[in-house]
């Protein structure tokens, strides 16, 4: 069985001001300003966001969208089917479901890695609920 984290770490020290919440803007741009939040990925120790020499493992990504994206893919591929999960400064994870399990390979590294779709579909509906109840607070 693969080790799985799929998790978000919201920076407790950034915190926008009420006066400066444009509440006019359009919601995609609230999106990526406001709730762009470190969020890591690793399989087995894989860390599937790293891109060399700029993201070790935690990489900012706008949390809901990416959330969204992750647990949409996750829980909707049949057997046989890919998808993609694109990264809002570059890059894309490919999914690809055979049978009970879930290939991921990402576009910035040589990495691939297979893990239990159950155990994905768990810990991409975790991650959000977190998205959902972090944009709400």
């Amino acid at each position: 069985m693969a080790m799985i984290e799929l998790s978000m770490r919201p920076d407790l020290d950034y915190d926008v001001e009420a006066d400066e919440v444009p509440e006019s803007a359009p919601a995609a741009a609230i999106e990526h300003t406001y709730f762009v939040v470190p969020v890591r990925l690793t399989v087995d120790g894989q860390a599937l966001l790293a891109y060399r020499g700029v993201y070790a493992d935690w990489r900012p990504l706008p949390v809901l969208g990416f959330a969204i994206q992750m647990r949409g893919i996750v829980t909707g591929l049949k057997d046989g089917q890919s998808g993609t999960v694109t990264l809002e400064d570059g890059g894309f994870l490919s999914i690809t479901r055979h049978g009970d399990n879930l290939v991921f390979a990402t576009s910035l590294e040589s990495i691939t890695v297979t893990a239990l779709r159950d155990d994905l579909v768990i810990a991409a509906e975790r991650l959000a609920q977190q998205a959902c109840e972090y944009v709400r607070s």
